[in-house]
């Protein structure tokens, strides 16, 4: 008489949603495509059952967890997007991938730049460049073709940003964050959109439960946008959390609102940050702040990178021609109109 044959199946995982519906037809479920296991035989142990039910519970275990954290990666976008409609790092990375390597090394090296990074509660008001590496630049650019970002102020800022982040991957618990003012957006700029944004980036590898009970409260139950005082709790209660936070904010001078009040209260979120301010001359610094200065000037080792790296270009080198003493002489030029400026 023959054995029966013995057949175990462990399926895969489960199927997509369906479809949306089109003129009453729904769509098809997807198929499940996880791992598949069949085994037919006259004779299966106990033992091997078990082993193979274990699979597939972890199987499924594995398939359950990966569709909560992809829940939760979107949730979390959402309410970033519902609390911030700005995001300075898209401007912050334009500028890094731009920026002339090689030059603004000399601020991160400057006694000023090195006492504000170890003194919490210090704000460092870096003002000038009166229209002179920029309009510089400009010069370079009219004169021997076109010149990605050098060391004007933002470019400066960028270069800042990129070195204290670098100590923010070595201790998570340090806060960054960057603010790019411009004032052909001021009406996105508002004060309530810069807090928001900067607790956008803070909360970078923090806890957002806070953020959640907030979203809950306000959009689902209310449909209504959180207000001032919210975000404002929820950057105290952050800041709070972290060792140190470091802000760069850039141009101050082309905010719309009262530039003393910004810088005041950004500072008041508590006294572990760090504010570092990119300005022209004509905004003086708050009296009430414990400030250091540092003026921002064009300096010749940038100068010399700047221009150099353009020579570089293939236009450029046709047209020069390997002339070596053109090219010190097209540097010289630079470096005294830079001193005139």
């Amino acid at each position: 008489m023959r054995t029966p044959t013995q057949v175990v199946y462990v399926s895969g995982g489960r199927g997509g949603d369906g479809g949306p519906s089109y003129a009453g037809d729904a769509g098809h479920g997807g198929r499940g495509e996880g791992p598949r296991f069949e085994m037919r035989h006259n004779k299966i142990s106990y033992g091997l059952i078990l082993v193979f039910c274990f699979v597939y519970m972890l199987m499924t275990l594995l398939n359950s967890m990966y569709f909560n954290q992809e829940d939760q990666r979107k949730e979390r976008k959402t309410i970033l997007e519902w609390l911030s409609p700005i995001n300075f790092l898209v401007r912050h990375q334009e500028l890094s991938e731009t920026r002339q390597r090689g030059t603004g090394e000399w601020i991160l090296l400057h006694p000023v730049f090195l006492e504000w990074k170890s003194t919490p509660g210090k704000v460092l008001w870096c003002s000038g460049i009166r229209e002179s590496f920029n309009a510089m630049s400009a010069k370079i650019r009219a004169n021997i073709g076109t010149a990605s970002a050098g060391a004007g102020k933002t470019v400066l800022a960028s270069k800042i940003f990129d070195h204290l982040l670098t100590l923010q991957l070595k201790q998570d618990t340090i806060g960054l964050a960057c603010i790019y003012l411009n004032y052909k957006d001021a009406e996105t700029q508002t004060y309530k959109n810069l807090l928001a944004a900067l607790w956008r980036q803070l909360v970078i590898n923090q806890d957002m439960t806070p953020a959640q009970h907030l979203y809950s409260e306000r959009h689902l139950k209310q449909g209504v946008t959180a207000t001032l005082d919210d975000i404002g709790s929820l950057l105290v209660a952050l800041v709070a959390q972290l060792s140190q936070v470091f802000i760069v904010l850039d141009a101050l001078d082309e905010y719309s609102g009262d530039c003393d009040a910004l810088v005041q209260q950004i500072q008041d979120l508590g006294a572990n940050i760090h504010i570092i301010v990119m300005t022209r001359v004509h905004i003086v610094p708050p009296a009430t702040l414990s400030i250091l200065e540092l003026e921002i000037t064009a300096h010749q080792e940038d100068i010399n990178t700047y221009v150099i790296a353009k020579l570089q270009d293939r236009r450029l080198k046709r047209f020069l021609n390997n002339n070596t003493a053109l090219q010190v002489k097209i540097l010289e030029q630079i470096n005294q109109t830079a001193d005139k400026m």
